[in-house]
């Protein structure tokens, strides 16, 4: 910002790309963006990723199917035209804030806290994705893990979206049976471990710097592995390619971690 000019009011349309990257690029950019008033497009619930928000606009919809998601992309298409001239007409004082002018992935986490607590409490809490897309990544033994964290006397739940994560049975308790993401990042605060593959709940997870452990096929090192690390203040751990094939080895190292913090290691 130069000297003179004044901090612009911004409005920010809607992420449409993957959660992942909502997680990584888009609350960081509402964040980070200098603006003296920040009006956020995000759909009725997720309020707790913008505390820096100054208001919110629900009346949009995502036309986009999330088999057809990538990356953090503006994509292009009817409706965010049609919003664009609602909001225009709306917020005329408002300017429309560039979704790409920052590098948000490498801006550090912020403070994000429920402002409804229901006291939801697990021991271990899963990311069990279950993607409409690039299905080779869904890990299918997370019923199995299950099992073994209840044999060994511990509560588990799942976060993540009802069409979108495996429902395992036996959880406590599941984010999608609450109306807004608070239950999530309340679920995530209070857990001892959590465990996923690298999505979008991982991503949160780690923003969060709660205590991870992580897996995906082919043990695969990435820019979205290196962002977790770096986000991260808490502990993470990130498992060789063997844990795809094998939820005893996935079990054991919840367990191990379980038993050394208790241990005051």
């Amino acid at each position: 910002m130069k000297d003179g000019e004044s901090t612009p009011k911004v409005v920010f349309l809607p992420h449409y790309g993957e959660w992942g990257w909502f997680i990584l690029h888009y609350i960081r950019l509402v964040h980070y963006f200098e603006a003296a008033e920040k009006m956020v497009c995000c759909r009725k619930g997720q309020e707790v990723y913008f505390p820096m928000a100054t208001g919110f606009f629900y009346d949009w919809t995502d036309p986009i199917p999330d088999r057809h998601k990538k990356g953090y992309r503006d994509y292009d298409n009817e409706e965010k035209h049609r919003l664009i001239e609602v909001l225009g007409e709306r917020f005329p004082d408002f300017e429309i804030a560039d979704q790409t002018k920052l590098p948000c992935v490498t801006h550090p986490p912020f403070e994000v806290v429920p402002c409804r607590l229901r006291g939801l409490h697990v021991d271990v809490l899963l990311g069990a994705r279950r993607r409409q897309k690039g299905r080779g990544r869904n890990w299918p033994h997370w019923q199995s893990l299950a099992h073994g964290i209840v044999a060994a006397g511990l509560e588990f739940g799942v976060i993540g979206s009802k069409g979108e994560s495996y429902h395992v049975e036996g959880s406590k308790h599941n984010s999608w049976d609450f109306e807004d993401d608070d239950a999530t990042v309340e679920m995530l605060s209070n857990c001892r471990v959590f465990v996923g593959t690298n999505s979008g709940t991982t991503h949160l997870a780690t923003f969060l710097s709660v205590p991870t452990i992580e897996f995906d096929p082919g043990g695969r090192v990435g820019l979205w592995i290196r962002s977790m690390e770096a986000a991260t203040s808490g502990y993470f751990r990130r498992l060789d390619e063997r844990a795809w094939n094998a939820p005893e080895l996935v079990l054991e190292n919840v367990v191990h971690y379980l038993a050394a913090q208790e241990d005051g290691h």
